[in-house]
């Protein structure tokens, strides 16, 4: 079994971890609150039955060109690539192209990349990120992952820019209290 296959199995462990520790503290503070009256909800932040969590990242790729291999410390001519990426958008995006309408939180820098991700997510793939959820940070780049590939096709480095991530906000209980799934 391969780096790659090892690194997913721990991902998806992990996700399960997260997960069960969220359904736990939901179950705690509706222990907690009953017999009380639950907040209402906020009117800005529209209801869904699936609740998505998780990174949006722009990720860039760069591979030399056919034949060539990488030179240290110089420019190398190469094919750069870029898609949209982040766990938690691509969750996002399926089920939202499989007409689930999931609520998206997340958070992206005030800038191009982060404006495009979110209009693309919403726009073309049916998930409901308004700015209410996803928050947009002024002064802090949106994700970004860049990696550079071997001639082989073989990671040779990569860079990771995750720092907008910290800013992303929980759901309220109220809205948690509404979904079916939330991943």
């Amino acid at each position: 079994v391969g780096d790659s296959v090892r690194s997913n199995m721990a991902l998806v462990q992990r996700n399960a971890e997260v997960g069960a520790d969220i359904a736990i503290a939901i179950c705690k503070q509706r222990q907690q609150t009953q017999g009380h009256q639950v907040a209402q909800a906020r009117k800005d932040i529209p209801r869904s039955r699936v609740i998505v969590v998780g990174g949006t990242v722009l990720d860039i790729m760069a591979k030399p060109l056919p034949g060539q291999e990488l030179l240290l410390e110089t420019s190398n001519p190469a094919t750069c690539t870029e898609s949209d990426g982040g766990v938690g958008r691509n969750i996002a995006e399926v089920l939202g192209r499989l007409g689930s309408n999931p609520l998206f939180y997340s958070s992206v820098g005030n800038d191009a990349r982060g404006l495009g991700l979110l209009s693309r997510l919403v726009e073309d793939c049916g998930v409901q990120a308004p700015r209410s959820t996803v928050q947009v940070v002024d002064d802090a780049n949106s994700a970004t992952y860049l990696a550079v590939y071997n001639g082989k096709g073989d990671l040779h480095t990569a860079c990771a820019d995750m720092t907008v991530l910290d800013h992303i906000q929980s759901p309220s209980i109220d809205v948690l209290e509404d979904a079916e799934i939330i991943v």
